[in-house]
């Protein structure tokens, strides 16, 4: 999911995430440990709840993506025939990205007629 918000090092911020979550788990477990010792179960767990709710804000802080969908795709209709029968029709669909083999697709059917 961190690669979707980075075009440029997006290595790093992948790298950083990973890490992020074995660093989490090698702090959590003393961070706990301390707090059940401080403040007995209870307090710990009121604790623990809130740096979860300081994780769920900066969740919340993540912009929305605009994902690819399947209505970003061109659908080429070629007919052998010229008419548009379910017998002659051959259908394509092609995704946008890839503009450039729409004209080497219609190139080679058009050959075929």
């Amino acid at each position: 999911m961190v690669g979707y918000y980075f075009e440029q090092r997006r290595g790093i911020a992948a790298g950083l995430a990973c890490s992020g979550a074995g660093f989490g788990l090698l702090t959590m477990a003393p961070l706990a440990a301390f707090l059940v010792a401080e403040y007995t179960w209870r307090g710990a767990l009121i604790v623990l709840a809130g740096v979860s709710l300081n994780c769920l804000v900066c969740g919340a802080l993540m912009r929305p993506l605009l994902l690819p969908t399947r209505s970003a795709a061109i659908t080429v209709i070629v007919s052998e025939a010229g008419v548009l029968t379910p017998q002659t029709m051959v259908e394509f669909t092609v995704h946008v990205s890839i503009r450039k083999q729409i004209n080497t697709v219609v190139n080679i059917l058009s050959k075929n007629k």
